[in-house]
């Protein structure tokens, strides 16, 4: 009997088995994650504005004219809508159409020109499906890259059983979109920053663009990850090509700047691609600009949060909000599962996330 226990304990433990027994696991995680999402897409009701995603995305896909994507961008709202084929009707000749009041057009898109508003939310839903199994894929990849196949288990376990991803990763908004393309621009970026071939930093250029194309709150990661990719030549000499390392940090920086302006031109002329290669005028009687549209929502969110919007926390109800609003709302709406996967990250010492994360040493 020892004997055979050692036997197995010597097969279970080879390199091979070890390798099954990981795919093995990988697949039951991905399993159960699309049983959940696709469970979920069928017996959700639908939410409030899967409607006007959908009905901008079907309406940009059939008529060429991007109207209605003044909110967001159109990028994702496309994708939801190339599943609901040609047989879908447009009510275009409503006013609605005609003024680009989306939230009437979307109504009678979803609930009065078309019978079957179960079967077409449920359609536009299955391309969210499979973004956020894209995302355990993408999150795997970049895990075992940083630390081996162990943390690439870990790591897809910890996005494809997540609630709230679970949760959102069913419905046809831009929320998962915007998710993923983040991560994938990030990810690229890093790979950019490492080894900066045309091919890397055309990726990373075209992942960023879908991240702009995806929601306008993109802009703000753009941002944030131009000032990661042009800072960390601050502390680091090791993240880039082998010459990098003998020059000072002005040429680090300028050589930075030029990478990053590149990867922006590029990310550009894929939003523009996305308004199908717009040119109009951002106001009435102005020149005529590429993807207008973009332009007019951007313009159009800045002027809504001026004003600051009314909020309401712990029984209390305030125009503007505090700052402790996401915190709290973090602690009582995210899993305590969810909140531990917090600790690790915090716990990494800061050479350690700068070397990982920022400078991107792939080694």
């Amino acid at each position: 009997m020892a004997a055979k226990l050692s036997h197995l304990v010597r097969v279970l433990s080879a390199p091979a088995c070890r390798a099954w027994m990981r795919r093995a696991v990988l697949l039951l995680l991905y399993m159960a994650a699309f049983g959940a999402l696709s469970y979920n897409a069928q017996a959700q009701s639908p939410t409030m504005d899967e409607q006007n995603h959908m009905a901008r995305g079907y309406a940009l896909l059939r008529t060429g004219d991007p109207r209605l994507s003044i909110e967001h961008p159109p990028l994702i709202n496309l994708l939801e809508a190339l599943p609901l084929g040609r047989g879908v009707a447009l009510p275009l000749d409503d006013t609605s159409w005609q003024t680009g009041e989306w939230y009437h057009f979307a109504d009678l898109f979803l609930w009065h020109v078309n019978s079957l508003p179960d079967r077409m939310v449920f359609l536009s839903r299955t391309p969210v499906i499979a973004m956020t199994l894209l995302l355990g894929a993408l999150t795997s990849r970049w895990a075992r890259e940083l630390g081996g196949r162990v943390a690439a288990l870990f790591a897809s376990a910890m996005i494809l059983l997540d609630p709230n991803l679970l949760a959102h990763g069913s419905l046809a908004t831009t929320d998962l979109g915007i998710t993923i393309t983040v991560l994938l621009s990030a990810y690229m970026l890093w790979r950019a920053a490492t080894t900066p071939t045309l091919k890397s930093v055309t990726a990373a250029g075209l992942a960023t663009g879908a991240m702009l194309a995806s929601k306008m709150s993109g802009v703000g990661f753009w941002g944030a990850f131009g000032l990661v990719f042009l800072g960390s030549s601050l502390w680091s000499q090791a993240s880039g090509p082998p010459v990098w390392r003998s020059w000072g940090f002005g040429r680090r920086l300028a050589y930075r700047a030029l990478l990053y302006a590149n990867i922006t031109v590029v990310a550009f002329i894929f939003v523009w691609a996305t308004y199908a290669f717009e040119v109009a005028p951002v106001v009435e009687g102005g020149p005529g600009v590429p993807m207008a549209t973009y332009w007019t929502g951007l313009r159009s969110v800045f002027l809504n949060v001026q004003g600051g919007h009314t909020s309401y926390l712990l029984g209390e109800t305030r125009l503007g909000g505090w700052p402790w609003y996401f915190p709290i709302v973090f602690a009582v709406k995210t899993p305590l599962a969810g909140q531990a996967k917090t600790v690790p990250v915090c716990c990494v010492p800061a050479g350690a996330s700068r070397s990982l994360l920022v400078v991107g040493s792939r080694e």
